[in-house]
């Protein structure tokens, strides 16, 4: 098969894909990684300009420099996998060892022994350990909405070494054509699988860079912006689908809602600026309070849910004291005031709904202020609403 036509084809599909990242990062200048593969694509091209200049230039410059470009393309679509993802990538340190082996084993095998085997040998050995590195990283845990494309990423990339160490082998064991201008049906398959395999590279990064913006952006959405706690409109979709769930599983809920005391007292007197600074290290004290299976959200204004999972009246004690001897315990606040807090808490019934729910709390929380706050009052569900003797207070000291 001439190589030609399969240069000049990948030549134009780089092409292409290197003006796409201008024009996608006009239009989406929040997806991360863009830049990066922008560079492999360039890379790339190199490349290939590299291997057309052949006959006309040096051969260390087309072999060297043509396969290292082509290495640094496949550093670049690293880069751009642990951008999109946030991963840290470790690979500065791994790269002075491995690029410097690399070009100086092909410059020898160019200028000192001219050996057209042992170049692609170490093309290929490169590649395939930079490859490796790459699924390694795609190994990494990630947000559940990242993991699929991220499998499909990994076994791309265990291909494409497979790939590269048969390449090595074939070589070893095949007198390849050294003009490279026509290759044996072997060597021509393997050359169009890599340079597909690089093409599905590039995509499968792009395609994990938006599956991440996408997952940041229903974050962002679902996020209280002062506190990074879950907002009130996250939170009740969460309450809706756990509530939907009581009929089938045999769960426990419960709906703890806090309430600041003269929150905004201290708001007033010194500004919404020190208040902002309160909302956060409350919000600290919350995250620390709850466990790992319960839902946390500010409800709005100095107010705060938490869902309790498979939790009894007393588990929700238990979190309730937390909760408020951290915001007792809480030092340094405007004024040098104490922190306290009203809470209410409220068992889901089969059935219930959102509304339902969180009025009961929120009566049981108002009962709390009422009977002097800083104290938990659990709504007694078997009592007729309405009345006073519905809710149990207990003062938390």
């Amino acid at each position: 098969m001439p190589m030609r036509e399969i240069v000049i084809g990948y030549l134009m599909l780089l092409a292409l894909g290197f003006a796409g990242t201008f024009v996608i990062r006009r239009e989406c200048h929040r997806l991360r990684g863009l830049v990066e593969l922008r560079w492999a694509f360039a890379a790339m091209l190199l490349a290939l300009v590299a291997m057309f200049l052949r006959g006309f230039v040096p051969l260390v410059i087309v072999s060297a420099g043509g396969q290292t470009a082509i290495l640094l393309g496949f550093v670049f679509l690293h880069l751009s996998l642990a951008r999109a993802i946030q991963a840290p990538h470790r690979l500065f340190p791994f790269l002075a060892l491995l690029l410097p082996s690399f070009v100086a084993a092909l410059c020898y095998f160019s200028l000192v022994q001219n050996s057209f085997d042992a170049r692609m040998i170490v093309a290929s050995i490169g590649v395939a350990i930079m490859l490796a590195w790459t699924a390694r990283l795609a190994m990494r845990p990630v947000q559940p909405a990242l993991q699929m494309p991220l499998r499909w990423m990994f076994r791309l990339l265990v291909v494409m070494s497979a790939l590269r160490i048969v390449r090595f082998i074939v070589t070893l064991n095949v007198d390849p054509n050294p003009n490279l201008r026509i290759l044996d049906p072997v060597q021509s398959l393997l050359v169009y699988l890599l340079l597909l395999g690089g093409l599905a590279q590039a995509a499968g990064t792009f395609w994990i860079s938006i599956c991440a913006q996408q997952e940041n952006d229903r974050v962002r959405a679902d996020t209280d912006g002062l506190t990074g706690l879950l907002n009130r409109r996250a939170f009740e979709e969460i309450l809706l689908k756990d509530l939907a769930a009581l009929g089938t599983e045999s769960v426990e809920l419960s709906l703890l809602l806090i309430d600041l005391d003269f929150f905004k007292s201290m708001n007033d007197e010194f500004g919404h600026l020190a208040g902002d600074t309160v909302l956060r290290r409350v919000s600290s004290v919350l995250r620390h309070a709850v466990r790992p299976v319960d839902s946390l959200a500010r409800f709005g204004g100095d107010e705060f849910a938490i869902l309790l999972r498979s939790a009894e009246p007393g588990q929700g004690l238990i979190v309730a004291e937390r909760v408020l001897r951290g915001l007792v315990h809480m030092r340094n606040l405007p004024g040098n005031r104490k922190m306290t807090a009203s809470l209410g808490i409220a068992t889901a019934l089969e059935r219930d709904t959102p509304v339902l729910l969180i009025e009961r709390a929120d009566r049981a929380l108002y009962r709390s202020k009422n009977l002097g706050r800083n104290r938990l009052t659990h709504f007694e569900d078997d009592d007729p609403p309405g009345t006073d003797d519905s809710v149990a207070s207990v003062l938390i000291q």
